[in-house]
């Protein structure tokens, strides 16, 4: 059994005294000749009612291009004295990782270029244990040790 259409038609005005309305209405008649007149119409109700509610999700998904336009012009207009401390943070990072100290990745932890950077927690205790990489097993168990005694303190 064929299933039965249901459609809705809306209505709306245009004041074609108002040169904003006028030109609106010749861009209408455009896209009616070029039979995309529907499509703009529920498109566009969708894209503005995303906005509206602080979503971008819409506009992102019809327009992919914008997200990586915007990007590259706020990174433009990044101030210069900030790049070298952007760039000093980063060799810092790439100094701590070739060293073997892993990353600690955090609900609180900020980003810094394409890495997740842990913000210190002043409420967490385990600030207080200091972490040393072990070269044997045996020396392993000993930092295990000398941290734990270090928590009694």
């Amino acid at each position: 059994m064929a299933k039965q259409r249901f459609r809705l038609q809306f209505m709306f005005w245009l004041d074609m005294n108002k040169p904003d309305e006028y030109a609106l209405a010749e861009t209408i008649a455009e896209l009616k000749e070029a039979k995309a007149f529907s499509r703009a119409v529920r498109d566009g109700i969708a894209l503005i009612v995303d906005l509206w509610r602080g979503n971008l999700d819409v506009l992102l998904d019809y327009f992919p291009w914008i997200e990586d336009t915007f990007y590259k012009r706020f990174q433009e207009q990044q101030p210069a004295a900030e790049y070298p401390l952007h760039e000093q943070l980063s060799r810092l990072e790439q100094l701590l990782l070739e060293q073997g100290t892993a990353p600690v990745l955090e609900p609180n932890s900020i980003r810094s270029g394409s890495r997740p950077v842990a913000m210190p927690d002043p409420d967490d205790d385990r600030e207080l244990l200091r972490i040393t990489q072990a070269a044997t097993s045996n020396e392993t168990a000993q930092n295990f040790l000398s941290s734990v005694l270090g928590l009694q303190q």
